[in-house]
């Protein structure tokens, strides 16, 4: 059922009438960002925990950890003007670091942290810039670990007044609480994993986390959950889980939230035909974070076991290590092509609907790809009136082929879409999903699919 103004309503009952349609491409998929990646950057570094954000002044602040012997060592680089064309390659000696030591980084405008591990393998330390990553403080020893500490990230929160650290001691996960120029004491969570594959951990009204290891029933997976502004942790929710024999375990997630909650991770498959994939899901339109819907982990592409960031700034999203650096406009790319319409159809039933447009390509303006399977086509019906153009509420659809016609002295391109229970009808899970009986219900179950 259509929503239509009373001037519409009036056009269309009017004796005679002029139809109008007008038809928009958007980059995205149901309603959310539909990203592609360019790579601009792929150097020679050595893999190993690294991490990176982006400072107040727009600057790209990155750190890695370097092997050698007897020690490690951290490196930090800092680019100014980041951007296609930038030179990612110059890198500056921090100082020697545990064989163990991961390495995270928190901003919050001017601030920058970069957290690594003491030689002395147990103690977890912090440099401190005040100048977007320009100069740093001496190294400041926040707690000595009983056990060599794991997987580590941070995150300010909403004012820049608390940096939260939170680390993994013998697959326990502790919060370490910087506020008035002093660091707390370690204090425990109050959930459960057996084993520690990564930690990620931003700031969106409280500390949103990711996890990626092993539950308590050797299920491998990545899971979420909160750690609120009352210092108070939520309960884990399962993205995505392996279970026991499947030669498969997950690591490093990375969320980011440029518009909705974006989050990367690893998959690693060790049996036959062995593989380690990286995989980028995203929060559902119109969602929270505690709703745990996600779409589904799609394969993006094949790097190999190592830590990526997601980070964005005001242009790009991105994903980066120490030797490799992709970037996707955030924009959706809004193209208006009315005006080479040459003929649009829909067809609606109870159980699915899809449209067909034709554009004229008489000058191969289309030759190129517009932009792809997958992305989001809107139609608006309507008519012309003295006022100009009405029209009634949108009807959404996406691509599914493309199919290019030439007769002669004509040349068309037919874009043929689904509406959203036709995408549904069609819908072909990558992994087998399983619910207990009574443990959720059809409707969550339906929010789930449609995510």
């Amino acid at each position: 059922m259509k929503t239509l103004s009373a001037a519409l309503e009036a056009a269309a009952k009017a004796d005679s009438h002029t139809p109008a349609v007008r038809v928009r491409l958007y980059n995205q998929r149901p309603n959310l960002p539909r990203y592609q990646f360019t790579s601009i950057y792929a150097g020679l570094e050595t893999d190993n925990y690294n991490a990176a954000c982006f400072a107040g002044d727009g600057s790209l602040n990155r750190a890695r950890i370097q092997s050698g012997a007897p020690n490690y060592s951290a490196y930090h680089s800092r680019v100014t003007t980041p951007g296609p064309g930038s030179d990612f390659t110059s890198w500056t000696l921090v100082d020697v670091v545990s064989t163990a030591s991961k390495v995270a980084l928190a901003v919050y405008g001017a601030t920058v942290m970069l957290f690594t591990l003491n030689v002395d393998g147990l103690t977890l330390q912090v440099k401190t810039s005040t100048d977007n990553g320009a100069t740093w403080s001496a190294w400041v020893s926040i707690f000595t670990c009983a056990v060599t500490p794991g997987h580590i990230a941070a995150a300010f929160n909403a004012d820049g007044s608390i940096c939260m650290l939170f680390f993994d001691e013998g697959n326990t996960i502790k919060t370490a609480k910087y506020e008035a120029a002093a660091w707390g004491a370690p204090a425990a969570w109050t959930n459960t994993l057996t084993a520690i594959n990564g930690i990620s951990a931003i700031f969106d009204a409280a500390w949103r986390l990711a996890f990626a290891g092993t539950d308590g029933s050797s299920n491998e997976g990545v899971w979420i959950c909160s750690y609120t502004t009352a210092y108070a942790w939520t309960a884990l929710l399962n993205v995505i889980t392996a279970s026991p024999g499947a030669a498969i375990k997950f690591w490093f997630p990375s969320l980011d939230k440029p518009s909705s909650f974006n989050m990367i991770f690893m998959e690693d498959f060790s049996g036959t035909e062995a593989y380690s994939q990286m995989r980028l899901t995203a929060e559902a339109a119109s969602s929270v974070f505690a709703d745990n819907l996600w779409t589904e982990p799609a394969v993006f592409n094949n790097y190999g076991k190592t830590i990526f960031t997601l980070l964005h700034n005001t242009v790009y999203l991105w994903i980066v290590r120490q030797n490799r650096i992709l970037i996707a406009p955030t924009d959706s790319n809004m193209q208006d092509i009315s005006a080479n319409l040459q003929n649009v159809e829909a067809i609606t039933t109870p159980r699915d609907g899809s449209v067909a447009v034709e554009l004229r390509n008489d000058i191969k303006q289309y030759n190129s790809p517009i932009l792809g399977i997958g992305a989001q086509l809107e139609v608006e019906w309507g008519y012309q009136t003295t006022s100009g153009a009405l029209f009634a509420s949108v009807s959404t659809y996406w691509i599914e082929r493309l199919e290019y016609r030439r007769e002669a002295y004509k040349s068309t391109l037919v874009i043929h879409a689904l509406d959203a229970w036709g995408v549904l009808k069609k819908l072909r899970a990558r992994y087998q999903y399983v619910w207990a009986a009574g443990a959720t219900s059809i409707e969550d179950i339906l929010k789930w699919l449609l995510a």
